[in-house]
């Protein structure tokens, strides 16, 4: 039901432990959610959104973390869709895992969809180099 986009983090009997994710679902929309410490109440945080994936229709999805202050944000095709506080720093994540289209939940299904671009930077964007990368549309060279 949840297909990932990415999992990165590790598991513990076949569950998330420590992960940063993004996933979609046909019934709810995308989401970005990030624990230390598995998804038991309190200890997942995530953005939620309503946005549907659409078939046959490409997204432009960022998920932006910036240490300095604790914040996970979502957009999508250019929009910040919310923000949501940290309970600690990308760093403490145990990354054994970084896998595309798969989840460290092993009942999560497989992603069933097409990835055009997947990028990863060593700095948080801020909401106009998200909009901008959007905008420039796919192979856009872009330097943050």
């Amino acid at each position: 039901r949840h297909q990932r986009v990415f999992d990165f983090g590790d598991q513990l009997d076949g569950a998330g432990k420590s992960y940063l994710f993004l996933t979609v679902d046909s019934g709810s929309g995308f989401r970005a959610a990030f624990s230390l410490n598995g998804a038991d109440d309190g200890f997942e945080v995530g953005v939620p959104t309503r946005i549907m994936p659409g078939i046959n229709k490409l997204r432009h999805l960022a998920v932006v973390v910036d240490d300095p202050t604790s914040t996970l944000t979502l957009y999508v095709d250019g929009e910040g869709e919310g923000s949501v506080q940290l309970p600690g720093k990308l760093s403490d994540l145990n990354t054994v895992n970084r896998w595309l289209g798969r989840s460290n939940f092993e009942e999560q299904p497989e992603f069933r969809g097409s990835m055009c671009e997947f990028r990863i930077y060593d700095v948080a964007l801020d909401a106009g180099q998200v909009r901008s990368s959007f905008e420039a549309g796919q192979n856009y060279d872009f330097a943050p």
